[in-house]
């Protein structure tokens, strides 16, 4: 019990801290009647100092930044009405270069102007004249707002100087990748008239294999002194921009006589395999996986399972109290909705090991665990969501001597979360969790967990 009470203090003071992290600290002023007495303070030798100035410079390049690549902004737009077609690229290049001339001949500056073009085909659009005569206008970009999420922009706004806005209605834009995008229309709300996002904005990338920039949202504005404005787009290279670290502790292990973790560490980190889109939707398939670890410490009383005859053996008790596994998920399908919500369907493994004791003799109990999983998220406000799972496993013990371990089992798992981070960080952030495992052929053996911890952006 003492041990358990000291972990259950340890994970109050941690989410205590990591609250109290949030608040400026303010300096203590001491007059100078009562100041203390200086330590006298000894002579640094020069080996020392320049060891000293290494280690903050490696410290300074851990928080330092890695350059994707430049996002450029042209100076005007063309503004197409809603019926106007999109399908003859060689008329859409001739309609570019007759811009550019009329541009470069009428030097026009923050304003907005009307031309008329006239197409070999006919046009079915309610302000075509004779069929295939139309009035185009052209507009100057005052300021692009971006926000991007996971490598792709989920929001793009243009701004035109006639108080105009267009932006991405249907599907998000991946960066890295934009040039397969350039015919994406961004659509005005009030008539349906639209921008082609080749006009307004492209991504100059550093390296062909490149990176996703971090998550942000910010605007770009537009120096009207320029042709073409440009805006530098980098990532973060830190540790706990990689890698998830979150802690936690079982409350029924605390607080009551559970065989469940007293102190679990998970670790995860997410490749991606792309960042394209499906259906012309904020749809993804196969976009990524993701490797993770788990610690777990169980109470000395539950931590080894000991069997006095093969028969004995209970699986689910292995899988409850194993002290390590690392596997990885594969992300194969999300759908992303209004207002923040996500769907996902996950399939995964996982290889865990448990401590058995079996006539006298120390095993490990490795077990192998694919499971699917299906994902439903949502966020009340960006710092506060709930995250509920229904998770379907298969389990095979590796060979015991002695034991019959040829057989496939398997069971159910359900969990639901929430999560709150009072800062603008959204890796700092205290958790409530709770787990249901239902094994479908032996109902006495379900289990349940109900785990509180944090997760914490770590930097060293």
């Amino acid at each position: 019990m003492k041990t358990k009470f000291i972990f259950l203090t340890l994970l109050l003071g941690l989410a205590v801290e990591l609250t109290w992290a949030q608040i400026p600290k303010v300096k203590s002023v001491t007059p100078d009647a009562v100041k203390k007495k200086e330590p006298e303070v000894k002579p640094v030798d020069n080996d020392t100092t320049e060891l000293i100035k290494k280690l903050k410079a490696l410290m300074k390049d851990e928080k330092g930044r890695h350059k994707i690549g430049t996002f450029k902004i042209e100076r005007y737009v063309v503004v197409f009405p809603s019926c106007f077609p999109i399908k003859h690229q060689k008329e859409m290049a001739d309609i570019r270069h007759i811009v550019d001339s009329l541009v470069k001949r009428d030097s026009f500056k923050n304003e907005t102007r009307e031309y008329d073009f006239e197409f070999q085909t006919p046009l079915q659009c309610y302000n075509a004249q004779k069929g295939n005569k139309i009035r185009l206008k052209i507009a100057e970009v005052d300021s692009v707002k971006v926000d991007i999420k996971e490598g792709t922009i989920e929001l793009l706004k243009i701004y035109t100087n006639d108080g105009e806005i267009f932006y991405n209605t249907q599907a998000p834009v991946p960066i890295i990748t934009m040039e397969k995008r350039f015919s994406d229309k961004l659509r005005n709300p009030k008539d349906g008239c639209f921008v082609l996002l080749k006009d307004v904005l492209s991504f100059d990338a550093d390296t062909r294999f490149n990176y996703f920039p971090d998550d942000t949202v910010f605007t770009m504005r537009r120096d009207s002194r320029k042709s073409i404005e440009t805006f530098p787009l980098s990532a973060s290279n830190d540790f706990s921009s990689f890698v998830n670290i979150q802690a936690y502790s079982d409350l029924l292990g605390v607080l009551g006589d559970k065989a469940n973790g007293l102190v679990q560490i998970e670790a995860n980190t997410k490749f991606y395999l792309h960042r394209g889109n499906v259906f012309n939707k904020f749809m993804y398939l196969l976009y990524a996986f993701e490797p993770f670890f788990h610690f777990s410490k169980i109470d000395s009383k539950f931590d080894t399972i000991a069997l006095s005859s093969p028969g004995e053996i209970n699986r689910m008790e292995v899988f409850r109290r194993y002290t390590f596994a690392v596997g990885t998920d594969l992300n194969f399908f999300r759908f992303d909705w209004r207002p923040a919500n996500s769907f996902e369907l996950k399939a995964g493994y996982q290889y865990s090991t448990s401590n058995l004791v079996f006539n006298g003799k120390k095993i490990d109990a490795i077990l192998h665990t694919p499971y699917a999983e299906a994902a439903i998220k949502s966020k009340r406000m960006k710092n506060f969501g709930t995250d509920i799972r229904v998770r379907f496993l298969v389990q095979k013990l590796n060979p015991i001597d002695g034991i019959d371990t040829s057989s496939w089992d398997h069971l159910w798992a359900f969990k639901a979360s929430v999560y709150y981070f009072s800062g603008s960080k959204n890796k700092d952030k205290v958790f409530l969790r709770f787990l249901n495992y239902v094994d479908p052929g032996n109902r006495k053996q379900d289990f349940s967990q109900l785990q509180l911890g944090f997760s914490k952006a770590i930097s060293f």
